[in-house]
């Protein structure tokens, strides 16, 4: 595995602390903080539909302001996420303002009908640092395989952003460097589920930090 010089990451696995690299801290962003809104159910597997998500995730006690590692350990535990803060319904209307934005990843027939080969997560997380991009989060999704992997990277911007034309530029910007991602992920009003596996919090030291 590839290792870049002064990047860092920790890991939590079920809401615990499973491995770190390069720090004994178990926050490598330095205590940033991240606004999103949480659904509090904890799922084993990926539920059906969206396991009665949408009503409760736009309640007003489900908007958090966490650290990333604080957000991973509840990604962990199988939690949703809605990145995008809504104003009382999960649309594209009702978006107010965003921070942290997702991508997914299914190394599936239709990214291979679209010309993409697979894009292992690994990779994908290279190219995040080789391109300069503020990279937070990566997990493997619940239906992830060793044959198939699936899987989810989050990235922070500097602030909040409260321009929905910015935001999505944000986003497509991502999208562009990743165009293996499943394109529904410009939706900013979109769920992402949380998952029974790893997941990584990454970060750099200051002398790489913008």
């Amino acid at each position: 595995m590839w290792w870049f010089e002064n990047v860092r990451y920790v890991s939590l696995y079920r809401g615990e602390l499973h491995d770190f690299l390069g720090t004994g801290t178990d926050d490598p962003f330095g205590g940033r903080t991240v606004t999103a809104c949480v659904d509090p159910v904890e799922f084993q597997e990926k539920p059906e539909r969206d396991g009665g998500v949408t009503p409760r995730i736009v309640r007003p006690e489900c908007l958090v302001t966490v650290t990333l590692p604080e957000l991973a350990a509840m990604i962990s535990r199988g939690r949703t996420v809605l990145p995008g803060v809504c104003d009382g319904r999960r649309r594209a209307e009702d978006w107010k303002a965003q921070e942290l934005f997702f991508i997914d990843v299914d190394n599936d027939e239709a990214m291979v009908a679209r010309g993409h080969r697979p894009l292992d997560v690994t990779d994908a997380v290279q190219r995040a640092f080789e391109c300069g991009l503020p990279l937070a989060l990566s997990y493997e999704s619940f239906s992830s395989t060793k044959k198939q992997q699936k899987y989810r990277l989050a990235f922070v911007a500097p602030s909040i952003i409260h321009d929905r034309d910015e935001a999505t530029r944000f986003l497509r910007g991502l999208l562009a460097a990743y165009p293996e991602a499943d394109p529904s992920c410009k939706d900013l009003s979109r769920l992402f589920f949380g998952t029974d596996k790893e997941v990584c919090v990454w970060g750099r030291s200051a002398s790489m930090t913008r």
